[in-house]
Order: C-alpha cells, then structure tokens, then sequence
C-alpha cells in the first residue's frame, strides 16, 4: 500500500467467537506501527466495544465508525486519559452518553 502513496491506511478490525480481537490485536499493532513509521494516519473500521478498544490501544489515529454492539462504560469513555492525544465525540441519548468517537 504505501507504494501507492495513500493519504491513510484503513483497516479493517473485526472480531468473532472464533477469532476473538485479542487474537489479531498484534496485527493491528504492527499495521499501526508500520503506518506512522511511514507519516500516515491510520484510520480502523471497529465497531464492537472491544476492538475499538484494542484499535486505540493499538495506535489508530481515527475509528471510523461508533461502537454499535454495545453500550459505552465508563472505562471506555474515560479512555481518552490514557491516550491524551486522542479526542473523544461523545453522543448523548436519553442523558446518558450512548457513543463515544476517539480520534487523534
């Protein structure tokens, strides 16, 4: 790919019983690394709570989509504490934060 000279990188993070996130997060990590060695932005389709998780942790500079599968908790939303250069969109439902959006 960055012989194409991209803008960014997306990938694609999706977890399954039979592949659950933690079991590819090295890949993703590696993907990330790989991307900013080279200036990029990596931006990661991840829309379960988990791999979200995993993506941010993992250097994904954008998430693309909200978390769908569950409701955000508190730890997530407080996620943006351990990676200050990230910022969180938080959408607001019945007031009570229903979705929250990092991006770095």
């Amino acid at each position: 790919m960055i012989s194409y000279k991209p803008d960014f990188i997306k990938v694609w993070y999706i977890a399954s019983r039979s592949l659950p996130a933690e079991k590819t997060y090295p890949v993703v990590a590696h993907i990330a690394q790989l991307t900013h060695k080279n200036k990029l932005k990596l931006a990661v389709h991840a829309t379960d709570l988990e791999t979200a998780r995993l993506a941010v942790k993992a250097g994904a500079d954008i998430l693309v989509h909200s978390v769908r599968d569950k409701k955000v908790d508190r730890e997530y939303v407080r996620f943006g504490d351990k990676y200050p250069n990230v910022i969180a969109i938080y959408e607001v439902e019945n007031g009570k934060i229903s979705k929250v959006t990092f991006l770095r």
